[in-house]
């Protein structure tokens, strides 16, 4: 699962400074003190310590930001096995004294992202990081092929889910 982070403020952040991205909960991507980041900028470092336990992605900015500019950055996350609702995501920089704040991830109302069109029923809301779908069936269905004594009987089972299930599952 790639999370995508939007960053604008109304100062320039100065290199050196820390931007933390806490409340990423619930990922099975276990904790690094170098995680991998993606961003089309120079401003920030590419490696950044993550924290499993309480979901802190905390990025050393490598040179100054520009006031007003909007920066992006991502990473990757492994989601978890089983469904969960989409934790609050906040951002705060220190060592200016940014107050930490909620981040948004969709608007009510929106239409459903593009990224989000090869997936069977996706809402707008499933665009918010780490909302784990519940998986349920849309079929289940089974039936016989012989209702008569000590005959031979097939047994059919016919299904469909709303999420994709690997061969591994169990």
């Amino acid at each position: 699962n790639t999370i995508s982070a939007t960053i604008a403020s109304n100062v320039p952040i100065v290199a050196d400074s820390i931007i933390t991205l806490s409340g990423l909960t619930g990922s099975k991507t276990v904790s690094d003190p170098k995680y991998n980041l993606s961003s089309h900028s120079a401003v920030f470092e590419m490696m950044a310590p993550w924290s499993q336990t309480d979901g802190t992605l905390k990025v050393r900015v490598a040179s100054d930001t520009v006031g007003g500019e909007i920066y992006h950055l991502s990473f990757t996350l492994e989601n978890p096995d089983c469904q969960q609702s989409a934790p609050d995501v906040y951002i705060a920089s220190s060592p200016i004294c940014f107050s930490k704040i909620k981040m948004t991830s969709f608007v009510a109302n929106m239409s459903t992202p593009s990224h989000l069109s090869g997936i069977f029923n996706a809402e707008a809301i499933e665009s918010s990081p780490l909302l784990i779908r519940a998986p349920s069936f849309l079929v289940a269905e089974v039936w016989q092929s012989n209702p008569f004594a000590a005959a031979l009987n097939t047994i059919d089972l016919q299904f469909s889910t709303n999420i994709d299930v690997v061969a591994s599952t169990r």
